[in-house]
Parts: C-alpha cells; sequence; structure tokens
C-alpha cells in the first residue's frame, strides 16, 4: 500500500513479441469481477505503469487475427452466394428472367410519374 495520494511504478516483464499490450488491475475489493484497463507504456519487453494500491494486475496482447478471420469468412460466403447465384441462373435461364421481369415492376413502382 501507498500512502494516500501517491503512487508506485510498477515494470513487468511482458512478451517482447506481443502487439497492442494493455495492463488491467482488478482487487477484492470488486471480488475480482471489474477489471480496469491502465495507462501503461511499453518498451521492448517491459510494460511500465503507476500504481496507487495493491491488486491484481494483469498484462494483455491484443490481436487482431479474430477481425482478420470474420472479414476472410465474411469474403468467401459473399463469394459462394455469388458463384452459387450464377451457377443456378445459368442452368435456369427462365428463373433469371423472371427476377429481371420482377424487378422492372418494383422500379416502376417507385417512380414519382404514374
Amino acid at each position: 500500500m501507498t500512502n494516500p495520494g501517491k503512487s508506485m511504478t510498477i515494470t513487468l516483464k511482458v512478451d517482447p513479441d506481443g502487439s497492442n499490450i494493455a495492463v488491467y488491475r482488478t482487487s477484492s475489493d470488486t471480488n475480482f469481477a471489474t477489471w480496469t484497463k491502465l495507462d501503461t507504456e511499453v518498451d521492448d519487453d517491459q510494460a511500465t505503469f503507476q500504481a496507487s494500491s495493491g491488486g491484481v494486475y494483469v498484462a494483455k496482447s491484443h490481436s487482431h487475427t479474430v477481425l482478420i478471420v470474420a472479414l476472410v469468412v465474411s469474403i468467401l460466403v459473399v463469394a459462394l452466394v455469388v458463384a452459387g447465384g450464377v451457377f443456378y441462373f445459368k442452368r435456369n435461364p427462365s428463373k433469371w428472367a423472371y427476377v429481371k421481369h420482377s424487378t422492372t415492376k418494383l422500379k416502376r413502382n417507385f417512380n414519382d410519374q404514374v
């Protein structure tokens, strides 16, 4: 514990290959349920931050892998839907003619003039 209004500098060793490293703090006061992100400076393999009280401190690396995977999967799904549509309408040209005719009617419904 530090004196009221005082803080101490803490340095944690972290993985130098980690990206977007942040330090979080929790304590028994909140039953370890609430985590607070701390202002952290990371140099090579050390994360440095200020602390004014005790608790549990955790350094966590944030990865963009989930975002990249979601983007790639989304693109693949769209590509499969487009390819499936092309394949279906190549095999059923009458269905394509019906879709074109229906969209023409839909466009007429939204015209400003009668």
